[in-house]
């Protein structure tokens, strides 16, 4: 069974957040393996539209979950709807996750991750 590391406060330990590349739109991804993903609660000084704010959420679930991305460490920093956590699962090199906050209920898909404890490390 799959039990989630939380921390008190859901970022990666300090030590690493410097070797997290930030990113909104899945068009920015170029294969960086370490990924702080905001995929919604995008605020900043443009204004989007709901479709657009869709469009990102969905451009990043197909990304993910596509089972081609070499990201390993993923720290999902904005709310975080299941779909999205869903398509974690579609990253097999993925060893590293942290996630901030949402509305899930169902852990399952994460479950056949090999995820590993790099405070242990």
């Amino acid at each position: 069974m799959f039990t989630p590391h939380v921390t008190d406060d859901s970022r990666p330990p300090l030590r690493h957040l410097d070797r997290f590349t930030e990113l909104w739109d899945p068009a920015s991804y170029s294969g960086q393996a370490w990924i702080a993903l905001s995929a919604t609660q995008l605020e900043d000084d443009e204004e989007r539209t709901a479709a657009q704010k869709r469009r990102i959420l969905d451009g990043w679930i197909d990304l993910l979950s596509a089972g081609d991305a070499p990201i390993t460490h993923l720290y999902l920093c904005s709310r975080v709807p299941q779909r999205l956590l869903d398509a974690v699962s579609g990253l097999p090199d993925l060893r590293y996750l942290a996630v901030k906050w949402g509305p899930y209920e169902d852990l399952g898909p994460l479950s056949d991750l090999h995820l590993i404890d790099d405070d242990a490390r």
